[in-house]
């Protein structure tokens, strides 16, 4: 999560979101094998999706959300995770 977010942060930018306002909506790991101390393991993030809804008070609330792949020493993939942040703009 961590690599995907530092890797993320001049995306945000470049969605106009500043990085320092996002809040954190929800978060799913999917895991294909246990995880043991010791284990290497390298993750590869990506923002898969942007969506902007109207916020509940006006303004408007932009979802972004991330997604990361997990891998081993050997190259096999080891979990998935999910990740959704929210920022919300004044009118």
């Amino acid at each position: 999560m961590i690599q995907a977010m530092s890797g993320g942060a001049g995306a945000f930018e470049e969605l106009g979101l500043n990085f320092m306002t996002l809040v954190h909506g929800e978060q799913e790991f999917e895991y294909l094998r246990p995880v043991y101390a010791g284990d290497s393991l390298t993750g590869q993030g990506r923002i898969s999706n942007v969506e902007k809804r109207p916020g509940k008070r006006g303004g408007e609330m932009t979802l972004v959300t991330m997604e990361t792949e997990a891998t081993d020493a050997g190259g096999k993939l080891v979990f998935f995770s999910r990740n959704t942040l929210i920022s919300r703009r004044m009118a």
